[in-house]
């Protein structure tokens, strides 16, 4: 990471440099959604979890989480 980067990301509060980064990434990646939206294995994949939606409905579950993403998630 740039010297600049890490020199802006001390003083500006997460609360703003985190959602400018998003964006950031959401555009950079934009052009690389619509042949990863229709590929073939992306629509079988809807359609396997379409079919398993509801299956243990109403029955106790336990979600566990790990990796970096969960820092960032009030959990």
């Amino acid at each position: 990471m740039s010297g600049f980067r890490e020199t802006l990301k001390k003083w500006v509060p997460p609360v703003i440099w985190r959602p400018l980064s998003d964006a950031r990434y959401g555009l950079q990646r934009l052009s690389q959604y619509p042949s990863a939206y229709f590929h073939s294995w992306r629509q079988e994949s809807i359609s396997r979890l379409a079919g398993m939606k509801d299956q243990h409905r109403g029955e106790r579950c336990f979600i566990i989480g790990n990796g970096p993403s969960l820092r960032v998630t009030d959990i």
